[in-house]
């Protein structure tokens, strides 16, 4: 999209998040839920529960964006690309939490011992932020390996398979697809003003690439 001139400015993409945020993050603690209470099964479940829904909300939308708007797929996103993208993106944000859990653990047990928890405190939050600033601007621009190699050593936990990845992101996509709309701009001449439409459609389109033939591919697309 940026390629073409079509990307929102950063105002009317951050009022498009603010909206899209409740009914997503909604839509995710739901899920949630039915997780928790055994209703859901889904290959995704053990994954989908083990960071807040809103965190999940804010990751999920600007990775989605920023492949829409700089994918080069004039405003499109290929669905499997997107979903691995964002189920790789909230591993690693699971991962950082993780890490951040055990060293806030350990500092506090530490402080306790030596009586100095408000200082030490204080000190715990800083790090934790910096941290977490860092690692959020390198999702931010898919420099994926770049988070890897900051918690790599750090976390113990098994990483996931590509399949773990693929369905966390797909059902985040499916919830975002249900839950996130825009209003059209008004017809001065219309008597009935336009009603919300879905911000994302999933469909299918012809794409080609240098030496390669046209073929068929799913991919995601932002409607305007």
């Amino acid at each position: 999209m940026c390629e073409h001139k079509l990307a929102p400015n950063l105002p009317y993409m951050k009022s498009l998040f603010l909206g899209w945020f409740e009914p997503f993050t909604d839509a995710i603690a739901k899920e949630q839920e039915l997780i928790r209470t055994g209703k859901s099964r889904q290959g995704y479940a053990p994954y989908f529960d083990l960071l807040p829904a809103d965190k999940m909300s804010v990751i999920a939308m600007h990775q989605l964006a920023a492949m829409v708007m700089t994918g080069g797929e004039h405003g499109c996103a290929r669905v499997v690309t997107a979903a691995c993208t964002i189920g790789d993106a909230i591993e690693q944000e699971i991962r950082i939490h993780n890490i951040l859990e055990k060293t806030r653990k350990k500092k506090e047990k530490s402080n306790d011992s030596k009586n100095g928890v408000e200082g030490e405190s204080t000190a715990v939050m800083k790090e934790q932020e910096n941290l977490r600033k860092k690692v959020t601007d390198l999702i931010k621009k898919q420099k994926l390996p770049a988070v890897r190699k900051i918690v790599k050593g750090k976390d113990d936990s098994k990483p996931w398979n590509a399949d773990a990845r693929a369905k966390v992101g797909s059902r985040l996509i499916e919830l975002l697809l249900q839950t996130a709309y825009i209003q059209p701009p008004c017809d001065q001449l219309a008597a009935i003003p336009s009603e919300p439409r879905p911000a994302f459609v999933h469909t299918f389109r012809t794409v080609s690439y240098e030496r390669r033939a046209r073929k068929n591919m799913v991919l995601f697309n932002v409607t305007h």
